[in-house]
């Protein structure tokens, strides 16, 4: 009959090579009540090159947060905190800082956690129905804040920066910081309006116009 041939095999298996890791640690009175967080890093050395967002998940509530998959360079890091793949909860104020990431080892920051207030505005016409109206916040200061605008209903949602949506009234994202702030509404057809609103920590403010 067939004889049968047995042969060895040795492989050496090489350790996996060390690869970076960036660790976030939120502080403070509030992160019992933080569930999830948004990373996005942007390249200092191409800042033209599309920004990695990742988005994290604390199930613990210990505040501790390990972004997944960073690569080696300097990097300026956008944290919001609340923000998840669906969307943004709460009203927790983002960050901005500079992290340098090694070709190996951990990079640790910690940062404060900081509670703003949100905003939530419908510009109507006398009827009462939602307009898709021009909207422009400025803070105290008359600076213009970089906002979003977030309406939705039960099966769907819009989002935008400069225009109101008509599924709802639109939330404002991100938070802002607590403050006054004054609202420019316009629409084609209509006397334009502004109006003043105030941000308290951890509530939603209602503005609802009628053009």
């Amino acid at each position: 009959g067939a004889t049968g041939i047995t042969q060895r095999l040795d492989v050496a298996l090489r350790p996996s090579a060390p690869v970076p890791e960036l660790w976030v640690t939120f502080t403070g009175p509030h992160v019992k009540g933080l569930e999830q967080a948004s990373f996005e890093l942007r390249d200092l050395a191409n800042p033209g090159r599309m920004a990695i967002e990742r988005h994290v998940r604390d199930k613990e509530k210990i505040g501790a947060y390990r972004v997944p998959e960073v690569k080696p360079g300097s990097f300026r890091l956008t944290v919001r905190p609340g923000e998840g793949m669906w969307g943004a909860f709460g009203c927790f104020l983002p960050s901005t800082h500079q992290v340098v990431i090694p070709t190996a080892g951990e990079v640790r920051l910690d940062i404060e956690l900081r509670v703003g207030g949100r905003l939530r505005i419908a510009a109507r016409e006398p009827a009462g129905a939602l307009l898709p109206a021009d909207c422009t916040i400025r803070d105290a200061a008359g600076a213009e804040i970089n906002a979003r605008f977030t309406a939705q209903a039960e099966t769907m949602a819009t989002t935008g920066a400069g225009r109101l949506g008509t599924l709802s009234p639109s939330v404002v994202g991100p938070p802002l910081a607590v403050g006054s702030y004054a609202i420019e509404l316009s629409h084609d057809g209509y006397e334009p309006q502004i109006v003043v609103a105030e941000v308290k920590a951890g509530e939603t403010t209602e503005v609802d116009v009628r053009l």
